[in-house]
């Protein structure tokens, strides 16, 4: 693998000139610069954001490379990456977020000694700029250091893989023809569902390098902004469920069908939750994407219910507003909205 880059890390890249040199010297690392390839993809900014990504790429031309497009959604910057990609591994680091360079250089000495694994997992840290705290999320909970046996995994709905703590080996994306959805919010879903079927032996390294931002002004996130963005996670749901419908899955591992289930729960779940708190028509929406649920995936309708209690009484008083609402707003997972909104999940 000499001369040859290891990791590939996409920067999707819009309006963000106040992060994104911060974002990008996170990689300067004398030991790590030849071993990546960094992309920024410039999705349209109307800001300084490229001239300023073009600094590093004019200084490390060897490790920096910027793409300018038109502006088609977070998806579209990935897909971008993806087809240009040289590195055997592939990340995605949003612009505005940033790494530990000597922990990432260590979970990249890994990847040289294990280059047959088909995924690696870290650790993050949520930063919270509101009050300038931090939140230390590690994997620990799931999984054992070193080489893992996925089928031991223990997963919970708090407990899953997400992007901030996720390398993917980039020939199997390629493999399955990895597209997200372009012009669509919340396509990381599909970034971390999608990829699962090619996962049959992965690497936890216990290092905190993904460092997350939470609460800059432009991203915080409220019940509207929520709720005008609802059809786009309706939309998410439903390709998720048509994909792993087409799938066999005799072909994937325990690990890969747990996260699905695991992950596409919670994504109805919150779903569900923010058209409870803001639209007046919840219970038949509810409905109706409950009975698309049951009709793709059985499994996924009984886990959903067997996982939120409202959901099943909901189930079993005929989505019943005055029950839906009381035993939600009951429910443990009313503390699940609030970060969600909060941007923390």
């Amino acid at each position: 693998m000499k001369n040859k880059k290891i990791l590939t890390i996409v920067i999707p890249t819009y309006n963000i000139e106040k992060y994104i040199e911060k974002c990008l010297s996170s990689f300067i690392n004398e030991e790590l610069l030849p071993k990546i390839e960094v992309i920024v993809v410039n999705d349209g900014s109307k800001d300084n954001s490229s001239n300023l990504a073009k600094k590093y790429s004019k200084q490390y031309p060897e490790t920096f490379i910027v793409v300018d497009k038109e502006n088609g959604g977070h998806g579209s910057t990935i897909n971008t990456a993806l087809n240009i990609a040289k590195g055997n591994y592939f990340m995605v680091v949003d612009g505005d977020d940033w790494i530990d360079n000597e922990a990432l250089n260590k979970v990249i000495k890994v990847i040289e000694n294990n280059q047959n694994t088909d995924a690696v997992f870290y650790n993050f840290v949520m930063e919270i700029q509101s009050n300038k705290t931090q939140r230390f999320r590690n994997l620990n909970k799931i999984f054992n250091v070193g080489n893992i046996k996925l089928e031991n995994a223990k997963f919970g709905i708090d407990r899953q893989i997400g992007l901030a703590n996720t390398i993917y080996k980039t020939e199997n994306l390629r493999k399955i023809n990895l597209k997200l959805d372009e012009k669509t919010y919340y396509v990381d879903v599909e970034y971390m569902t999608y990829p699962l079927i090619t996962i049959h032996n992965a690497i936890y390294v216990n290092e905190y390098v993904y460092h997350y931002l939470i609460g800059r002004p432009n991203q915080s996130v409220n019940i509207n902004t929520a709720l005008s963005h609802i059809d786009d996670r309706k939309k998410v749901i439903i390709n998720i469920l048509n994909y792993f419908k087409s799938i066999d899955r005799n072909d994937i591992s325990k690990f890969a069908l747990n996260s699905y289930q695991l992950k596409i729960a919670s994504v109805i779940n919150d779903y569900y939750g923010i058209l409870i708190f803001g639209d007046k028509n919840f219970p038949d929406k509810m409905r109706k994407l409950d009975e698309f649920v049951k009709s793709s995936d059985d499994e996924i309708y009984r886990i959903v219910s067997k996982k939120y209690f409202y959901v099943f009484l909901a189930r079993h008083f005929n989505y019943s507003n005055f029950v839906i609402k009381l035993s939600y707003f009951f429910d443990k997972n009313f503390k699940r909205l609030k970060r969600l909104l909060r941007g923390e999940i």
